[in-house]
């Protein structure tokens, strides 16, 4: 896209019909096909979401909208042909009708090379024509849940066995990784860019003399280092809600795709159909976790193709889906109440790792000097707690009034249990617990190292909850 040349009137009809980010084409966003790897090997076809060690968490229908002759090929369109009749040159000047032609004709190499891309990346399928025919429906068709959609069942062939290639827009997957995990694998910013779209945050421009790539080939951006980088984030590690930033400005758009990430349904896509589980990633809205029902079944859907031209409507197979979607679009049905099945975060990760395995693969060792697993930097984090927990417990040790110093004790006998196990178990059996000179709490010389606390009680699990996984590719 970067050589195809437009007109000011091009970049201002682009803008018009809602694909302002494509109107400048020396912006330009890399592909860290390693990244891509490592959160396909995450992902689940069953909730269409990815599987992660603090929880589930997927890309919405919020991110698609805060970020996004010889030419006619066995029902497709090759990109080359599209670029070298149309993109070469500009449209002439004062043109109407020439420039209207040439933008449909940059829009459809965008879909096939951006948005809807296919196995080989070289042509688009001619289906999408029809859509860009009449220019002032353009808007109006809902451009984020089909590229959502695309991108869902582009994962879900991706993360099969054998699969070798992604079809799918991969700068999203990209761009909500970066967004969500900004120490894992995140390039460094083109200060010259705006903020939002935020897509155009993250590129850069090809006439500022910036790296291209921006990414080295060692071992910080290799498969294994990504593997084991999101085998160990840890939950203060991930932006919850990185588009926050973004709410005192909120336009109706932003609004609208608050309200549409949101939303248990389904998303259409030609003749491909996803189901949106936001229930499952509640956490990413700000919210307190939930015990999810049970995904929508979406074998039905997934149905092999006779052809991949097949002459059938689509409007039809799938009349009851676009319907699902127009209710939502105009009733809210189908929108994810905030407060129902709330659990307190202990009891979702003992749910969530009862259905679910939070490791892939066995990470290999990463050849750098200063490399640390997370798992050290979350023990060395949580001793911290402890020991500034253990100098409050000191400091209202010398200022609790007398009638509350028999409550005080059994409410640190709760904390000073398992600190004096974890100090027993670093310094040896030679530790001596803490002393206090009102708080009289449990005698605490019968803890030994291997003493293990009591096993926490949480609600029972029903077998419907549990959702047969399949392995990692």
């Amino acid at each position: 896209m970067r050589e195809w040349n437009l007109r000011r009137a091009q970049r201002e009809l682009l803008h018009m019909l809602g694909f302002g980010i494509f109107a400048n084409t020396h912006v330009v966003l890399g592909t860290d096909a390693r990244l891509v790897s490592a959160l396909i090997e995450r992902w689940r076809p069953e909730t269409n979401t990815f599987f992660l060690r603090q929880g589930e968490m997927t890309i919405t229908l919020e991110d698609v909208d805060q970020e996004v002759e010889n030419a006619l090929y066995r029902g497709h369109i090759k990109l080359t042909s599209l670029f070298d009749r149309y993109g070469r040159q500009k449209p002439e000047k004062h043109n109407d009708e020439a420039t209207v032609i040439h933008t449909h004709a940059y829009l459809l190499f965008v879909i096939g090379a951006v948005l809807f891309p296919s196995k080989d990346k070289a042509t688009v399928h001619v289906r999408n024509i029809q859509p860009l025919l009449n220019i002032r429906e353009i808007p109006n068709y809902a451009w984020g849940a089909a590229v959502l959609a695309h991108l869902y069942r582009g994962l879900e062939i991706a993360a099969r066995r054998n699969s070798k290639t992604v079809a799918a827009c991969v700068w999203l997957l990209e761009v909500w990784s970066y967004e969500r995990f900004p120490r894992i694998g995140v390039p460094q910013r083109d200060p010259n860019q705006e903020d939002y779209p935020v897509a155009e945050g993250w590129a850069y421009s090809s006439l500022q003399g910036v790296n291209k790539k921006r990414r080295q080939s060692g071992p910080h951006h290799s498969l294994p280092f990504y593997r084991g980088e999101f085998n160990g984030v840890a939950r203060d590690d991930v932006v919850w809600r990185p588009y926050a930033r973004f709410d005192e400005s909120l336009d109706w758009e932003m609004l609208q795709a608050q309200i549409a990430r949101n939303a248990r349904v389904s998303l259409v896509c030609f003749d491909v159909v996803e189901w949106q589980h936001s229930e499952r990633v509640i956490r990413q809205f700000g919210s307190s976790p939930q015990i999810p029902p049970v995904p929508v079944n979406m074998l039905p859907y997934r149905q092999p193709k006779a052809t991949t031209f097949a002459g059938e409507d689509w409007m039809i197979r799938w009349f009851v889906d676009i319907g699902r979607w127009a209710r939502f679009c105009s009733e809210l049905e189908g929108a994810v109440d905030e407060n129902v099945n709330v659990v307190y975060e202990a009891v979702y990760m003992t749910w969530y790792s009862d259905i679910s395995r939070t490791r892939v693969g066995k990470p290999e060792p990463v050849p750098q000097s200063q490399y640390s697993t997370r798992e050290l930097y979350d023990t060395l984090e949580g001793y911290r707690v402890m020991i500034a927990g253990l100098d409050m417990l000191k400091k209202l040790d010398s200022r609790v009034p007398a009638e509350f110093v028999e409550e005080l004790g059994k409410v640190s006998d709760t904390f000073l249990r398992p600190f004096t196990r974890l100090m027993k178990k670093i310094k040896g059996p030679a530790y001596k617990h803490p002393k206090f000179e009102n708080i009289k709490a449990i005698s605490l010389d019968d803890i030994t190292q291997d003493s293990q606390p009591p096993e926490p009680t949480v609600a029972a699990i029903s077998d419907h909850d549990v959702i047969e996984m399949t392995q990692p590719s």
